[in-house]
């Protein structure tokens, strides 16, 4: 396989850039499924976050963060051929993702968020925040509610104390809903309900179980009709709760449910792993799938919500798997083994497998074909998913 991997693509003036296929097609070793790895060369590639959305909703195109110019600079490849382009000039070191009209990438670079179409590489502002944000550090987290109308911006301070800001997009209305003196990670504005937030507050108390569930929640849900914080994800004693995702409906928070159990010298083993839901209002925890053998890490339900992807936190021998949310059964679709290096850049130490719109689709980042240095990949899962209808 590594003598496979060769090629930069050649960069003109934007606009002008010759185009090639990238794509090596192969069969996993251990399941005879197909993978494709979809970018090349000797700088890091990489899917966007799991949370986020990589295809456009046509499935025509995919969206990967590549550093082959020195920078952080978006490309697609195209699901038909496999050619690259680079969609834009512009550097990109935050969250990324495909913005609700179906064929925009949405990103932040130096406070204007800006929305580039997928094809013919079209550019508008949608926001500027730095006027109105007072923190100097300004972030976008990318993720949108369904009618593409709200999404979240923060604003951190040196301190590490830092806001929410809640964007209504038509309007380009910026409202501060959450300040902390602590900080915090991970906000997602419910993708149906634009009036609830959740977010991991700091300092970090899941380990500190003499403390009540409620003070060692993981997540809290933001209310910004009445501006209630409530806990919301949380975990019974000896339990951590991690990487809460929403579905698609709105109706109900994904994550995992982990316990660990002592006496092992690998730190990845000796873990019990539940993938859970609960409904919008914190209530009816559901089951989906225990795992006591790979330590799952991060996972989100497809558009139907009948599927679930998840990774493992293993280095070089992590595989992904693909969760049927009806039966409860769980495959194994590939290895990505990924070695989860340690690059100054947290995105890159774990494959983080997001679904296409559509759900025919996986994307995930590894560095299995080109040890220490990231590439993005893409599974179809047509065929895959036809052993659950049989």
């Amino acid at each position: 396989m590594k003598q496979l991997l060769l090629l930069l693509l050649a960069g003109t003036a934007f606009g002008c850039r010759a185009t090639q296929s990238e794509r090596i097609i192969f069969q996993d070793e251990r399941t005879g499924n197909e993978v494709w790895q979809v970018s090349q060369g000797d700088s890091m590639s990489l899917m966007p976050y799991f949370e986020a959305q990589a295809f456009t909703y046509d499935d025509r195109y995919a969206v990967f963060r590549s550093k082959r110019n020195g920078i952080w600079q978006l490309f697609s490849t195209s699901i038909e051929t496999g050619e690259v382009r680079q969609i834009s000039d512009r550097e990109v070191n935050g969250s990324y993702s495909i913005y609700t009209t179906g064929d925009e990438v949405v990103f932040m670079e130096k406070g204007i968020v800006y929305a580039v179409q997928v094809e013919n590489h079209t550019e508008r502002v949608l926001f500027d925040a730095n006027p109105v944000v007072t923190e100097p550090e300004i972030a976008l987290n990318a993720l949108f509610t369904n009618d593409g109308a709200y999404t979240i911006i923060t604003g951190t301070n040196p301190d590490h104390s830092a806001s929410i800001y809640r964007l209504h997009i038509p309007t380009g209305r910026l409202e501060k809903v959450y300040t902390s003196e602590q900080g915090f990670s991970h906000p997602m504005i419910n993708p149906v309900y634009p009036n609830l937030i959740t977010f991991v507050p700091k300092p970090d108390k899941r380990k500190m179980y003499d403390l009540s569930k409620e003070e060692r929640a993981r997540g809290l849900l933001l209310n910004t009709d009445d501006g209630s914080v409530q806990p919301f994800v949380m975990s019974e004693r000896y339990y951590r709760a991690t990487h809460e995702t929403w579905s698609k409906d709105g109706e109900r928070l994904f994550y995992f449910d982990k316990l660990h159990r002592p006496g092992y010298d690998d730190p990845t083993k000796g873990w019990e792993i539940s993938v859970v839901s609960i409904d919008k209002q914190g209530n009816d925890k559901q089951t989906h799938y225990l795992n006591n053998v790979f330590k799952l890490s991060h996972g989100i339900a497809s558009t139907d919500c009948k599927y679930f992807i998840c990774d493992v936190e293993r280095p070089k021998t992590n595989p992904l798997f693909l969760l049927n949310l009806t039966t409860g059964e769980a495959e194994i679709i590939c290895w990505a083994n990924q070695s989860q290096p340690s690059t100054q850049n947290t995105q890159t130490e774990h494959v983080h497998p997001l679904f296409s719109r559509s759900g025919n689709y996986v994307a995930f980042t590894s560095d299995r074909n080109t040890p220490g240095v990231p590439q993005a990949y893409i599974v179809p899962l047509k065929e895959i998913k036809k052993k659950y209808e049989r």
